[in-house]
C-alpha cells in the first residue's frame, strides 16, 4: 500500500511512522525544509 501524508508536523509525523510500521509505503510531503531544526527535509526525486 502506498500512502501519502501531507505536512510533516507532530500528527503527520506520527502518521507516516504508524503507517510505515504496519508495512506501507509512506511519503511525507511538507512544505518546510526544517521543522524547528528537529527534523530535517529533503527533496527526492525518481
Amino acid at each position: 500500500m502506498k500512502i501519502v501524508v501531507v505536512g510533516g508536523g507532530p500528527g503527520g509525523y506520527v502518521a507516516a511512522i504508524k503507517a510505515s510500521m504496519l508495512g506501507a509505503d509512506v511519503t511525507v510531503v511538507e512544505k518546510k525544509k526544517s521543522w524547528r531544526n528537529l527534523l530535517k527535509c529533503r527533496m527526492y526525486t525518481n
